[in-house]
Formats: C-alpha cells, structure tokens, sequence
C-alpha cells in the first residue's frame, strides 16, 4: 500500500492552481495533527503537522502527505482526498527515487516518520 504522496500544485490538465499560498494554507488546516515535541518552524507562524507540510520539488511547490493521518483522524484524511478531487490536482506516490530526492540525509531503510 502506498504510504506517503505529493500533491502539486497543478490540476490534471496542468493549470497552475491557485492560490499561489495554497500549500501553506493547506497545510495549516492540518496542523493540529501530531504536533507535540515539534519545534516551531522557523519564519512561520505555526508548526506544520509532521505528516503533511509543504516541500519545494524540482521547482515546483508540493505538499508532502503520510498515509498514517488516515490512521490519526479519518476525517482529516477525508479532507486531503476531497481536497485533491475537488481541485483536481495531481497526487503521486512517493516511491524510492523520489523519497531519496526529497531526503537525501536519511539512512537507507530508516522510518521517516517518528
């Protein structure tokens, strides 16, 4: 089963979606989740939940998703899918090339996710 996902800010037929801010708002809808022990982000106003935060990829703004919030909340979970449907944005596994893309420093095999 598919464990953790991108979502770019493109629709399927390749528009850019707006608004430019859209993962930071995204994102902090979904703060709430998990957040304990984190440190603040530097230069934002909340913490970010650790499974779901918005990344730059290949130049492109994405929000990186844990499956495990499904797990946490299945509402919230229930929000990224409508979220991605009703926006029609694209949502891609995050298989191994992409995650060593996206984190270089982590031991091959180790748990991204504390």
């Amino acid at each position: 089963m598919v464990q953790q996902f991108l979502i770019y800010g493109l629709t399927t037929d390749g528009k850019k979606f707006r608004p430019s801010d859209w993962a930071d708002r995204f994102c902090g809808v979904l703060a709430p989740f998990n957040n304990k022990g984190l440190e603040r982000n530097i230069g934002r106003p909340h913490t970010y939940s650790r499974y779901a935060y918005p990344l730059i990829f290949k130049g492109e703004k994405v929000v990186f998703v844990d499956r495990c919030v499904e797990d946490i909340e299945a509402l919230a979970w229930q929000f990224i899918i409508s979220f991605v449907k009703d926006n029609n944005l694209m949502m891609v596994e995050v298989d191994s090339s992409v995650r060593q893309e996206l984190f270089p420093n982590l031991v091959s095999g180790s748990s991204m996710v504390s």
